[in-house]
């Protein structure tokens, strides 16, 4: 059973206590049984992370989830992450861009067993656009 609340004036007033006050009780009996047994740890890498930001314009019925999907396919097991940071759906009047978005995402490469150079990252990053390109019509911006 927890219990949480303000220490009455009476009380703080025997320890010369003058700010509010607040205790709470906590069973940590009750918490230990949510608590995973089977955790895994993963160590820090000693590899440097690289960092490339990419804007495409695509049909605007394009959903993002597809974008991660491609990128994380065509990237393979060096992307670590990837993040939305921007959409921008064209106004009408701009006849190139009509029934277009802009998406700029932010991804994370990172080899665990060594640096990554140049290269990779230039070679995955065509690799991206292309396989892009072919599966949802992506320019890039």
């Amino acid at each position: 059973m927890q219990h949480f609340g303000k220490v009455k004036k009476q009380i703080l007033n025997n320890f010369d206590v003058t700010e509010d006050t607040y205790i709470c009780e906590i069973n940590i009996t009750d918490i230990i049984r949510y608590i995973s047994k089977n955790r895994k740890y993963n160590q820090f890498s000693k590899y440097p992370k690289v960092t490339r930001d990419l804007s495409i314009v695509v049909d605007k019925n394009i959903e993002y989830d597809k974008i991660k999907n491609i990128v994380k396919k065509q990237a393979g097991n060096i992307l670590e992450n990837i993040e939305l940071f921007d959409i921008y759906v064209f106004e009408k009047g701009l006849l190139e861009y009509n029934n277009k978005k802009s998406v700029s995402i932010s991804m994370v490469f990172r080899d665990s067993k060594k640096t990554l150079e140049e290269q990779v990252i230039v070679d995955t990053m065509d690799k991206i656009l292309k396989g892009l390109e072919r599966e949802v019509g992506a320019i890039r911006r």
